[in-house]
């Protein structure tokens, strides 16, 4: 849980998991903390990795060098853990690029219309991939978080939650504590 509340996760994809620490009981936080680990061990077993420490800001191809088989052992492991349906081109943004265009040939916005296509991500986080796009394929780990939290509980980024303000005080007395 540390991990996720110290500042590796931004406001508004913490807003996404807002859906799992909703309820104060630590049984709610112990399943966040469990869905972190659950996707680190995923990726520790397919991805060979040893000593490599990952945070939920660790790129997945970036920094881990996942192939596209790969990502297809992650996501096939990802539904059989969590007994959720992974669609491989949505929670890896495979189709990213592509919906840029589109939004672009629309005239559009953007980010407001990747937003739509990519509901567990926060318009904040789709504005951070848009710009870190020319570096590469930009999913992070708290991108899979985000989509399976979305998976299992159907609930898109919000940045507008009225509870926004008490989570991120909440979030924000924790990483001024933790980074003393």
């Amino acid at each position: 849980m540390r991990l996720l509340l110290q500042g590796h996760l931004d406001l508004p994809q913490r807003l996404t998991l807002y859906v799992v620490l909703k309820d104060p009981h630590p049984s709610k936080k112990e399943a966040c903390m469990e869905l972190f680990e659950s996707i680190q061990g995923i990726l520790t077993e397919i991805l060979d990795l040893e000593d490599t420490e990952l945070t939920p800001e660790t790129y997945l191809i970036r920094d881990l060098g996942a192939e596209s088989i790969d990502l297809i052992e992650i996501a096939v492991a990802m539904s059989y853990r969590f007994k959720i349906q992974v669609e491989d081109d949505e929670a890896f943004l495979k189709n990213f690029r592509l919906h840029l265009m589109e939004a672009q040939q629309k005239d559009l916005k953007p980010a407001d219309y990747l937003a739509e296509k990519y509901p567990f991500l926060s318009r904040d986080r789709v504005e951070e991939i848009i710009s870190d796009l020319e570096r590469g394929p930009a999913v992070k780990l708290k991108d899979l978080i985000c989509y399976v939290a979305y998976r299992l509980h159907g609930a898109p980024a919000d940045e507008r939650d009225p509870l926004l303000p008490l989570l991120s005080a909440q979030v924000g007395s924790r990483t001024a504590a933790g980074s003393r």
